[in-house]
């Protein structure tokens, strides 16, 4: 899964998919911030307190964005946009690949 993907399978979803999807996802990043292997990932070169932060991160930009969503308003990230960010903040925090694998087993519920 990419950020090309992941926002064009996103874009062809009914607005009550893109939710549910974006809720799934955020469920999934909380398991992989429990995910043992990728705290023994930071201690090989991000910090723990960077890849909370990092998640953390894209939790808050997801949960903005399912807020969103749900009220209907046009006023939050483009689809394309949204998913550019969250990778972003995954590789700023060393955690891009745990989170592909977050959004890709999100991306099985739908």
């Amino acid at each position: 899964m990419t950020n090309n993907s992941i926002a064009d399978w996103f874009s062809k979803l009914s607005q009550t998919e893109k939710s549910q999807f974006v809720c799934d996802a955020t469920y999934e990043l909380t398991i992989t911030a429990r995910d043992s292997s990728l705290w023994s990932d930071a201690s090989q070169g991000e910090s723990e307190a960077v890849v909370l932060r990092a998640i953390c991160e894209i939790l808050h930009t997801l949960t903005g964005q399912l807020s969103k969503l749900l009220k209907g308003d046009l006023n939050r990230f483009p689809d394309d946009i949204v998913w550019d960010i969250v990778l972003e903040k995954g590789s700023q925090g060393g955690v891009k690949d745990a989170v592909l694998r977050a959004l890709e087993r999100a991306r099985k519920y739908a």
